[in-house]
Parts: structure tokens; C-alpha cells; sequence
């Protein structure tokens, strides 16, 4: 047995690192090749619940591989937006690396985003994250393409319905035993948990905030508050979850993550409130009392005003069926 092994190992020193290199090269060729059938097996799934067929996750190439999105959120210190909505949250993005913004003027969120709505690249990034992620990604951008609303009604929905959803394709390919649908039983804990955090702490800043342009308080006295406060936010954080949070926590991270868990207890609250039926719910949230706005503009052009204006007529809609239901 041990001749074996040497002569195994001589071999491959003869032949050197490319036969061991082809055999890493060949495994990985078959993790790609069973991820993209994933992905095509789970947009197939979609269909179940409703979903037209979308342009996303039509294309890979690996010699004009994308690696991801990376996106970069910048806002004023002094400064927290409402939502992706506020045109005071700016965003540059790039295919190739984060864009440079300045770091002394600016609070900062870079965030490497592993697709995009509307675009038909299956990235690197998208292929090597964890299987609960890349189901859950693939349903989030999918369910973008379903409707037309303002991001801060859209974006809560998308996150629950893709959590749910693909909790549902885990169980029925993987099983309820499987780590990817514990995976994803996590991931909805964590969203139910830490959302009323980021609702609270947002409160809580904005009022600084108002406070120092008010002038009732100094620059100074406003960036050390802020500072305290963001610590207080990772502290309860660690709390909830037991882990440090993945990102640093400033106003772009903020106005970006409210974005996307202003409205997600609700839209949680509307599942429950259907006995936990996916079908219902997705059905609830397709087919909301939003009109499109006028001449043929999109929800980006319109005034913050207005679509927080959207946004409260939404919410007390989704308020009436949770009513209705129980």
C-alpha cells in the first residue's frame, strides 16, 4: 500500500503541478455545472408561486467571467437618509472595483453584490457563496422583475418572499434535515430579530441628527453621540446573534439596510396572518393598490415626499388585510 502512495505521489511530481491542477480545475467545473442547474431548477420553481419568466441568471461565461457588483453607498455624516429613495444616499457601482469616494467627508457602505435585477450575468461571486445565499439571491432579483414599486416597498418584500421561497425549494430538493434549509430557518430568525433594531437606532439618530441642524447641539457633541450610538447598535447585535456584525455600521449602512427592513416585520406579519401561505402572500404583495406614475415616469424620478406618501398608503393597505385576515 505504501508503494502505491509513493508511486503515486513520484507520478505526480513527474508530471508535475498541471495533473493536480487539472483535477482541481475538473471539480470545480462540476460544482459550477450543478450550481447553474440550480439556479435553473429554482427559477423553475418560481413559476409555482406565480412568477414570470425574467432575463436575470441567463448568462455565464467563464473567460468574460463578472467576479460581482460592487456597489458603493455614500451619504453626508450628519446625514441619514430615508431609504435608496432619498436622493441624499448617492450610489456608484462598477463591474471591475469599488469606485473611490472620500472617506473623511463621507460615511461609506461597500457592498459586494452578487447580482442585480435586470442583469442576465450569473457572476463568480453568485457561484461560490453558500447554497442558502445563492437561492436566496436568485429569488430576490427574480421577484424584482415581477413588479413595479418604490424600493422601500419592494425591497422588503423581495427579502421575505426569498427567504420563504427558498426555504420551500430547499425542503422539497434537500429536505427539512438539510444545513440549507436550517441555513435559511437562520436567516429568517436573524431578519425577524435585528429588524426592529435597525427600526429603533433609526429613530434614534434621526432625531440627532435633527437636533444638530436645529443647532441645539455642536458638530462635535453630534459626531460623538452618533458614535455612541453606533455602538450601542453593534452591541445589541452581538446580543441577538452571538457574532459581530459583518459590516461597519455608519449612515450609508443605515439608509441602505432600512431600505430593506422598514417595512419587513409588516410584510412578515401579512405571511403569518394567511396561516404561513406563500402562495397568498405572494399573491397579496403582486397586486397592491400602487398606481404607476404618471407620463410614463418611474418610481426613481419621483419626489421623496412622495413616495413616502406611497409608502404609508401601502403599509395602511397591508395593515387592513392582516385585519381582515384575522
Amino acid at each position: 500500500m505504501k508503494k502505491k502512495i509513493i508511486l503515486i505521489f513520484l507520478a505526480i511530481l513527474v508530471v508535475g503541478s498541471g495533473a493536480v491542477y487539472s483535477f482541481l480545475e475538473i471539480k470545480e467545473r462540476k460544482e459550477i455545472n450543478y450550481r447553474l442547474e440550480l439556479i435553473r431548477e429554482i427559477q423553475e420553481f418560481e413559476k409555482k408561486f406565480g412568477f414570470k419568466e425574467t432575463s436575470n441568471f441567463k448568462e455565464y461565461d467563464p473567460e468574460t467571467e463578472v467576479e460581482a457588483f460592487y456597489l458603493c453607498y455614500f451619504t453626508e455624516k450628519t446625514v441619514l437618509p430615508h431609504s435608496h429613495d432619498d436622493p441624499q444616499l448617492f450610489l456608484r457601482w462598477s463591474k471591475e472595483e469599488f469606485p473611490k469616494v472620500d472617506s473623511e467627508k463621507y460615511d461609506i457602505f461597500y457592498y459586494r453584490a452578487e447580482a442585480l435585477a435586470g442583469k442576465r450575468e450569473i457572476t463568480e461571486a453568485l457561484l461560490k457563496t453558500s447554497l442558502s445565499r445563492m437561492l436566496m439571491v436568485v429569488v430576490h432579483e427574480d421577484f424584482h422583475e415581477q413588479m413595479e414599486y418604490p424600493s422601500g416597498i419592494e425591497e422588503p418584500l423581495a427579502t421575505l418572499v426569498s427567504i420563504l421561497l427558498a426555504q420551500e425549494f430547499a425542503k422539497e430538493k434537500f429536505g427539512k434535515e438539510s444545513e440549507v434549509y436550517k441555513n435559511l430557518e437562520k436567516k429568517l430568525k436573524r431578519w425577524t430579530e435585528l429588524s426592529p433594531l435597525f427600526i429603533k437606532y433609526f429613530g434614534l439618530l434621526s432625531e440627532l441628527y435633527l437636533k444638530y441642524q436645529q443647532e441645539k447641539i455642536t458638530l462635535k457633541e453630534t459626531l460623538l453621540k452618533k458614535e455612541d450610538l453606533y455602538k450601542a447598535l453593534a452591541e445589541e447585535i452581538r446580543q441577538k446573534t452571538k457574532k459581530e456584525f459583518p459590516y461597519p455600521l455608519n449612515n450609508a449602512l443605515l439608509a441602505f439596510a432600512m431600505t430593506c427592513i422598514r417595512y419587513f416585520p409588516l410584510a412578515y406579519q401579512v405571511y403569518l396572518s394567511t396561516n404561513q401561505n406563500l402562495s397568498e402572500t405572494i399573491e397579496i404583495f403582486l397586486n397592491l393598490p400602487i398606481e404607476e406614475p404618471p407620463f410614463d415616469l418611474s418610481f426613481d424620478l419621483l419626489g421623496l415626499e412622495e413616495i413616502k406618501k406611497i409608502e404609508k398608503e401601502t403599509e395602511r393597505y397591508l395593515k387592513e388585510i392582516i385585519k381582515s385576515q384575522s
